[in-house]
């Protein structure tokens, strides 16, 4: 991520911490670690699954995997003072690069300036899942994983900026309202080649109804990317070549001050053993661009626990609008390997998948799950679930068995 808004943010916020720090006792330090020990098998040889587009691998059919869900972090939490506090975390997993070297997903100060508002500065992770502060803590959901069809579409976890939460009492409800604004990087991996948004700017408002059992939450969102990245030398080469052909395809992979718009509708109901959360989310991309187009995505999943087993169902799926796949330099000799750089940037836009799930997680002690999941899986189009004989091919159906072990502690 862009690391000259994380580094003067920080730099502020130690100063304004130390400054209330010494006027306090000493810090309270809580030290904790979670993580993933994850194994998946599915049954289509010639495909491969992945859990996130930021992935570089997936699950080969035939062979046991033990890359797309596994996961170690390591967090620290700081009391400095009544009105602040902090928090730092590092996770590893398997990157778009391939490698597994740890990244720094949080590093912010909270201050409380009064009671019922909050203001965070640094690194925030973003709040993708309701009832969760972290789609990455796989103990604090049911399911093996996040569902792929539901959020690859947003394949980051922070931003380095700010939010700003207030909790109002209307009555005898309570709402939440939260602002929040800052820069991210996206990395994600596609056709076998990594790709890399740099700099893209995030607003955002979220308002949150929360009930004794039952919690809705608006959200709404502006992405605007402000370097092509990784794409900015395919580009600039496609434009170089005085061919027609190629200048269809620089105009179809310009993603230079895309701005992405996005709504989410999420629904929880938790009351005694019974857990039903709903989530749908919408993706608007400009009018008129000839590669990118709009998404729906959504999941519905239903747990209910019987002592230390917690069996559940769901159902997910995902919806590209259509749009012209092509990239302009198809046939034409002598360019076969910018046409499978660009076939990748735009296979990587396009997301239509759907996905049963069933599923039961047996809790071992506080802290620590086993949970086993079968996942019937159907895509038509999809970054995540590749054919690696065949990338044409519009019918890929696989089933894939999963055991994890998760843990925080």
């Amino acid at each position: 991520m862009p690391p000259r808004s994380a580094k003067s943010l920080l730099a502020g916020l130690l100063l304004a911490c130390s400054a209330l720090a010494c006027h306090a006792e000493a810090p309270t330090v809580r030290p904790g670690v979670f993580g993933t020990l994850g194994l998946s098998w599915h049954d289509a040889r010639q495909l491969s699954y992945r859990s996130s587009q930021t992935q570089r691998e997936g699950t080969r059919g035939g062979m046991l995997d033990s890359g797309i869900d596994s996961l170690l972090g390591l967090q620290l939490n700081v009391q400095a003072h009544e009105r602040v506090d902090g928090a730092a975390q590092v996770v590893s997993r398997q990157h778009e690069d391939g490698g597994w070297l740890p990244r720094l997903t949080w590093a912010f100060v909270r201050l409380e300036p009064i009671d019922s508002l909050q203001l965070r500065l640094g690194r925030l992770g973003l709040d993708t899942t309701l009832g969760s502060n972290s789609r990455l803590i796989g103990y604090a959901f049911p399911a093996v994983r996040p569902a792929p069809e539901l959020y690859s579409g947003i394949p980051i976890d922070s931003i380095d900026g700010a939010d700003l939460t207030y909790l109002a009492p209307v009555g005898d409800h309570l709402f939440r309202l939260k602002l929040m604004a800052g820069d991210t990087s996206m990395h994600v991996a596609a056709a076998g080649q990594s790709f890399r948004l740099p700099d893209v700017r995030v607003t955002g408002a979220q308002l949150t109804y929360l009930g004794d059992n039952l919690q809705f939450r608006l959200s709404k969102g502006i992405a605007k990317t402000l370097d092509a990245g990784s794409l900015a030398p395919l580009v600039e080469a496609l434009r170089q070549i005085p061919l027609p052909q190629t200048q269809t395809a620089a105009q179809r992979l310009d993603v230079n001050d895309i701005v992405t718009r996005y709504t989410g509708l999420d629904a929880l109901y938790d009351r005694g053993p019974m857990r039903l959360q709903a989530s749908l989310l919408r993706f608007a991309m400009p009018d008129g661009h000839p590669t990118l187009a709009s998404q729906w995505l959504g999941q519905l999943m239903l747990s209910y626990r019987i002592e230390r087993f917690v069996p559940y169902v769901g159902v997910a799926g995902a919806r590209t609008s259509r749009r012209d796949t092509r990239t302009g330099l198809e046939g034409v000799p002598g360019l076969e390997a910018l046409q499978v750089a660009a076939a990748g940037a735009v296979d990587n836009a396009t997301l239509s998948q759907r996905a049963t799930t069933i599923g039961v997680r047996y809790e071992l002690r506080q802290g620590m799950a086993l949970k086993f999941q079968i996942d019937r899986v159907h895509a038509s189009a999809s970054p995540v679930v590749t054919d690696l004989a065949d990338p044409a091919n519009d019918d890929r159906r696989l089933t894939l068995l999963s055991m994890a072990l998760d843990f925080a502690f």
